[in-house]
This record gives structure tokens, sequence and C-alpha cells, in this order.
């Protein structure tokens, strides 16, 4: 791997005053990045866990957030979203990227988007074992979820391009993006039974002049 120095710069498509809802719903009031919550406390990873957090970059925390809310991204997802569209940028977030599989912050899925012609950005991305915990989406649990099919894949990324494109849409401020299952929403129901909506996605913008 390279030792050129990593540039902490991102895009102005994702500003720090409008970063809230990049923040998984399940975990907002919590602090983010506490390894004693993310893995217990007296557990014995914390402490590694929280000098991995302060080798994290803004970009980084943003790659951890993202992944956080949208469970998948392709490369060029979180190339478009967080650093600017250029060579420097596509490999800029490639470096990123490696360093972050290498630290068990992300996984690389075994599934190119676009084939082998995707090249590096077409890999999908989640989150990894010490990436979940620092999200503190686990819950105490250590175990990875299970390999996804290619059918979720495709509807998760598909998700995931709604929220790149709201993101690089001019005029148009997104308050808040949940995905499922936090964005089902529970109605009283005929006979007294409850009925779930199960959209998609959940979410709310202003548009600006």
């Amino acid at each position: 791997m390279s030792n050129e120095p990593m540039s902490d710069r991102v895009s102005d498509r994702v500003e720090t005053a409008t970063r809230n809802h990049l923040i998984s719903p399940h975990n907002r009031g919590e602090t983010r990045n506490d390894p004693t919550r993310a893995s217990g406390a007296g557990s014995p990873l914390a402490p590694r866990l929280e000098r991995l957090s302060q080798q994290l970059s803004e970009a980084d925390q943003l790659v951890i957030e993202t992944l956080a809310l949208v469970r998948m991204a392709s490369g060029g997802q979180l190339n478009r979203l967080i650093w600017p569209t250029t060579p420097t940028g596509a490999r800029t977030c490639r470096r990123h990227l490696q360093r972050l599989s290498e630290l068990r912050v992300v996984t690389r899925l075994h599934r190119q988007v676009g084939g082998i012609k995707g090249g590096s950005q077409g890999y999908t991305y989640a989150l990894d074992v010490n990436g979940q915990r620092l999200a503190q989406t686990l819950q105490n649990q250590t175990v990875r979820r299970p390999t996804p099919s290619d059918l979720f894949v495709d509807h998760t990324l598909g998700v995931t391009e709604l929220y790149v494109q709201l993101h690089e849409t001019a005029h148009v401020e997104l308050l808040e993006f949940e995905t499922e299952p936090t964005c089902w929403r529970s109605f009283p129901g005929p006979a007294g039974r409850t009925v779930t909506l199960k959209p998609d996605a959940y979410l709310a913008w202003a548009v600006g002049e």
C-alpha cells in the first residue's frame, strides 16, 4: 500500500452542519465512537477499539456513519458522497477503504457492481465487526452478519443510490433519512389489528431557492 499520506479533505456535499441524519436512527442520543458502550462495559476489547477510533479521520467516520445508515454502498457511491469526484478523490477513496478493510472496520463483499470492469470502485462495502461496534449497532454482539443474497445487495444499493443522488442534487437539503426496518410505520387497522407499512426508506427534505 502506498505510503503517501491520505488527505482528510471530504466533498462539500456532506457538510458538518447537515450530518445528523448520517447517524443510524438506532443510535440517536448515544455517544458515537464510544467503544465502552459498543462492546460492553469492562470488555477487554474496549481499549483496543478506543485506540482504533483515535486513528480514524473525519472521512473514515463518515464511511462508518454512512454504512451504519444504508447498510451497504459501492466504492463509487462512497466516493461520490464523501470525496471529490476527481481522479485524486478516487485514489484517496481507494486508500481509505483499503485501510479500513485491513482494520476490519469495513468488509468488501465478494461481488462487484458492473463486474470486473467496475474496478475497485465497483466493490460493495458493509461494516465489518469493528465498524459495527464503533457504530454501536451490534448491542454487544460480536458475530458478523451472514453474506447477503445478490437480490438483497441490489435492493440495498438501490436505496443507497437514492441517498447519494439526493446529496448530489442542488438546492435540496436532506433533513432525515431512515432505512428498513427503522422506516417502518404501524397504524391501527380493522378489527383492532395493527397494520404495518414497510417502505424501502423514509426521508424528509427541504428545497431551497
